[in-house]
C-alpha cells in the first residue's frame, strides 16, 4: 500500500487530522525532506504497517505525535523526551530568541548558562547551539530521568559542551546551595511549573495525558517557584548576570511586581512577548553590586 493512501483512509475512518499523521509517518519512518514531499511514492511494508498501526490507535487514544515518538522538535533542533519531561511548546522559544541578543551584547566570547527546571535541557542547548564562543552549561531538575534525557540530547546535540547538572528539589533545598550555583553562571533560563491546581484539573485529559502534572502545577496561585527563586537569588550577591524567564499569559503583573519589589534599582526589567503577542516572560538584568 502506498503510505499517502493509508493516511487519507486511516484520517477519514478514524477522524484524525491529516497533517499530524504525516508529521507521525515522517518520524516512525524516517523520511527525509524529499520523501516526505513525495509521500505517494513510498511504499508500505508489513513491519511498516504494523508499527504505524500501532502507533495510531496512541495517536486515537489522545497522544501526541511527540509523545508517541519520544521526540520533539524546538528552536529548529530535535530533542529526544521520556515520560519526566515537557514536550518542548513554541511559546518558550521567546526565552532563547531575547537570550540570544543577550549573548551577543553581553557575552560574545565566553558564556556559563544555567537552565532550572531543564527538562529535556531544550532551553539550554538551544540557545548554545549556534554560539561561537567558549561555553558551558548546567542543568538543574528534580528527576533524575529528566537529567538523564536533557545530558542525552547535549550529547546529541552539543557533545564538545561542558556540563554539569544537580538533581534538586528547587522548593525543599537549602537556599544557599542554589545561590552558590548560581553565583558561577552568567544567564539563567527558568520555564517552571506554573498551572494552578485550578487551570490543571479544569484542562483537558488530552493535555494532561500528555505531560506530567509535577512539571506543569505549582502553588500559592501557580507563583510558588517564583517566589522560591526570587528568594534565593537575594543570597546569590556575587551574580551580576541575567534570569530570563516563562511564566503563565496572566501572571505577567505579579512576578514584574515580585521582583521590581524585592531587588528595586538592582535589576532591569524587560518584558517578554509570545508570538501571540501575549506577556510570556521576562529578562532581568541583575547588576553588580557597589
Amino acid at each position: 500500500m502506498k503510505l499517502n493512501s493509508y493516511l487519507r483512509q486511516i484520517a477519514q475512518t478514524e477522524d484524525l487530522d491529516l497533517q499530524e499523521l504525516r508529521k507521525l509517518c515522517s518520524y516512525l519512518l524516517d523520511l527525509d525532506l524529499t520523501r516526505q514531499l513525495k509521500m505517494d511514492l513510498v511504499e508500505l511494508n508489513d513491519s511498516n504497517l504494523a508499527a504505524l498501526n500501532i502507533a495510531v490507535e496512541k495517536l486515537k487514544a489522545g497522544q501526541r505525535v511527540e509523545r508517541i515518538v519520544s521526540t520533539a522538535f524546538f528552536y529548529g533542533h530535535e530533542f529526544h523526551l521520556n515520560e519526566a519531561c515537557l514536550i518542548p511548546r513554541p511559546d518558550s522559544e521567546v526565552l532563547i530568541t531575547e537570550a540570544r541578543h543577550i549573548l551577543e551584547e553581553y557575552y560574545p566570547e565566553k558564556v556559563s548558562v544555567l537552565d532550572i527546571c531543564a527538562g529535556s535541557g531544550c532551553l539550554g542547548l538551544a540557545l548554545l547551539a549556534a554560539y561561537e564562543g567558549r561555553a558551558e552549561l548546567g542543568f538543574i531538575d528534580v528527576s533524575a530521568a529528566a537529567l538523564s534525557m536533557a545530558r542525552l540530547n547535549q550529547e546529541a546535540l552539543l557533545p564538545g559542551l561542558i556540563t554539569r547538572d544537580w538533581q534538586l528539589d528547587l522548593l525543599q533545598v537549602d537556599s544557599l546551595v542554589v545561590a552558590e550555583i548560581l553565583e558561577e553562571h552568567d544567564i539563567v533560563l527558568f520555564n517552571p511549573p506554573y498551572l494552578t491546581t485550578a487551570e490543571y484539573e479544569e484542562s483537558t485529559e488530552e493535555f494532561k495525558r500528555n505531560d506530567p502534572a509535577e512539571a506543569l502545577v505549582a502553588d500559592n496561585d501557580g507563583l510558588g517557584f517564583y517566589q522560591r527563586i526570587s528568594e534565593i537569588f537575594s543570597l546569590a550577591a556575587k551574580f551580576s548576570g541575567f534570569l530570563v524567564l516563562e511564566h503563565g499569559s496572566l501572571q505577567g503583573e505579579a512576578i514584574y511586581d515580585l521582583f521590581s519589589k524585592a531587588y528595586g534599582s538592582r535589576i532591569e526589567l524587560r518584558l517578554l512577548e509570545d508570538y501571540g503577542k501575549k506577556r510570556r516572560g521576562l529578562a532581568i538584568h541583575f547588576l553588580p553590586n557597589h
